[in-house]
C-alpha cells in the first residue's frame, strides 16, 4: 500500500453523472435544490424559516417555551445567523423536535406537531448514494461520515443514526483487517421503504464457515464474527453474499419509517 492514501469518494444522483471527490473534506456534497428552482444552494433567511416554525409551534406551546425551543435548536444545528441552505434546514428542523418531544406529551398533539414541521421541509432530499474506497481506517471515518450526512438530510432520529455509523464501522473495519481493500455504498431508498441501505463489498478470501459465524460459535481473534453478527442485530434487513475466492459483499437496510 502506498503512503498518502486519500481514498475515492464518489457522489451519485440518480439519472446524474457521479463527480469524484478525494479530499476528505468533501464528503459533504452540495444540497439538492428546492423542488423546480435552482441547481445553485439556495440561501434561506433563518427569521423567515424560524418565524414559519415559530408559527407551528404557537399551536402546542407557549410563547416563552417555542421561544426556547427554536434558539436552542438554532445552537443545536449550527446554522449560520445570516442565512440557511437546505441542509441547514433539516438539521435546524431534528433538533427543534427533539426540543419539542420534551415539552408535547400528549402524543396524538406531538404528532401533529411533528407533522407539521415535516411539511415545513418541502424540498426532501432526492434518493442519492455516496461510494467510498475503503483501504485504511481514515476511509472507514470517511464512510461514516457520508452516512451520518445522509442520515441528517433524511431528518433520521440520533438513535437510528447511532446504529447506522456503527454498522458502516463494522462493515468497513471487516473490509480492511480482511480483504485489505474494497468499496462502501451508502445510499438512501424511498421505494418500496425509505431506508438508509449500506453496501460494503471487496475481493477478499471470502468466508468459507458463514453459518458458524453467524450462529455465535466462532469469533476469530480480530472479532469478525462479532462485527456481523452486530450489524446483523442493529439493522432491520440483512443480506450477505460470500465465498471461497469470491469476496464477501454485505447489503444491510435500516427503514426510516
Amino acid at each position: 500500500m502506498t503512503s498518502g492514501h486519500t481514498g475515492s469518494l464518489q457522489t451519485r444522483v440518480p439519472g446524474a453523472l457521479s463527480s469524484n471527490v478525494g479530499a476528505p473534506s468533501s464528503v459533504r456534497p452540495g444540497p439538492p435544490s428546492f423542488r423546480g428552482g435552482s441547481t445553485q444552494p439556495t440561501r434561506l433567511g433563518v427569521v423567515g424559516i424560524t418565524d414559519r416554525i415559530e408559527g407551528v409551534l404557537a399551536q402546542f406551546l407557549s410563547p416563552a417555551v417555542r421561544k426556547s425551543v427554536i434558539d436552542c435548536g438554532v445552537r443545536q444545528a449550527r446554522v449560520d445567523r445570516d442565512s440557511m441552505r437546505e441542509a441547514d434546514l433539516r438539521r435546524l428542523l431534528v433538533e427543534v423536535k427533539r426540543g419539542v418531544q420534551l415539552f408535547v406529551r400528549d402524543q396524538v398533539q406531538l404528532e401533529r406537531c411533528v407533522s407539521q414541521l415535516n411539511e415545513l421541509d418541502y424540498a426532501a432530499p432526492a434518493p442519492r448514494e455516496i461510494l467510498i474506497d475503503v483501504r485504511t481506517e481514515e476511509d472507514v471515518l470517511r464512510a461514516r461520515s457520508a452516512g451520518r450526512e445522509l442520515c441528517i438530510e433524511q431528518m433520521v432520529s440520533d438513535v437510528l443514526l447511532t446504529k447506522i455509523v456503527t454498522a458502516i464501522s463494522e462493515l468497513g473495519r471487516n473490509i480492511v483487517r480482511y480483504a485489505g481493500s474494497g468499496e462502501i455504498t451508502v445510499r438512501t431508498t424511498a421505494s418500496p421503504q425509505r431506508a438508509i441501505e449500506i453496501c460494503a463489498k471487496d475481493q477478499g478470501p471470502g468466508i468459507t464457515n458463514l453459518p458458524e459465524i453467524l450462529s455465535g460459535r466462532y469469533r476469530s481473534r480480530h472479532g469478525m464474527g462479532a462485527g456481523l453478527r452486530g450489524t446483523k442485530a442493529l439493522m432491520d434487513d440483512f443480506d450477505i453474499q460470500t465465498g471461497p475466492g469470491k469476496g464477501t459483499m454485505v447489503t444491510v437496510r435500516k427503514f426510516l419509517g
